[in-house]
């Protein structure tokens, strides 16, 4: 008796096996395709802004934290709330670098660094009399252009960091002027120029959005 084997597949096992070998190469096909229209939209929309996937995807996370951070300014319920999201912001949107740089902006730098170094060096050294004729003469709200509408417009809080240093001195050598004064009328006298100098720096700090 002979045995036979046919090693050879039967046309039915050949057409059954089609279809599946043509959803393999469709699904092998699938994802190529779809990395391809992806490399191509993300060009088409770096020749648009620019930008590259990442920072697109930086630039959305910032936009959003930017809307979240002015909501809370608009319904912040103290004044701590609101400075707390304001300062934020000038950091998400690089406004304290701004801040940090004396060579931008429409004032003059050199006038109030070499104010300060004066009120400085006067209040350090107890010198009354340099401190009395800086607060007599040097003090001015527009010393060195700061009272420039459009220094205060750039942030959201504060304004040049050499401007909140000039002000925090002279507010602290008009301090130490009433601490060293002790003739009565002397007293009186600062009392009154201190009342006068502190108005005016509060109208320069609301202009800054400090509380």
């Amino acid at each position: 008796m002979a045995f036979s084997i046919n090693l050879l597949p039967s046309a039915s096992s050949i057409r059954a096996a089609r279809p599946e070998a043509k959803n393999i190469k469709q699904q092998q096909h699938q994802p190529a395709a779809a990395v391809s229209v992806s490399r191509i939209v993300g060009k088409l929309l770096y020749f648009k802004d620019g930008l590259t996937a990442q920072q697109r995807e930086e630039a959305r996370c910032r936009d959003e934290r930017r809307q979240v951070l002015l909501a809370r300014m608009q319904n912040a319920e103290s004044c701590c709330q609101w400075d707390a999201a304001a300062q934020e912001l000038d950091v998400l949107e690089g406004n304290e670098e701004w801040k940090a740089d004396t060579s931008t902006g429409d004032y003059n730098p050199d006038i109030l660094a070499a104010r300060l170094k004066d009120l400085d060096e006067a209040r350090m050294a107890g010198d009354v009399r340099t401190m009395m004729y800086l607060v007599r003469t040097a003090l001015s709200r527009d010393l060195g252009g700061m009272g420039n509408i459009d220094l205060y417009r750039h942030s959201y809080r504060g304004t040049k960091k050499l401007i909140e240093r000039y002000v925090d001195s002279a507010l602290q050598t008009i301090a130490a002027l009433v601490e060293h004064s002790t003739h009565p009328q002397t007293s009186l006298a600062m009392v009154t120029k201190t009342t006068a100098m502190t108005t005016a720096m509060s109208i320069i700090n609301q202009s800054q959005g400090i509380c």
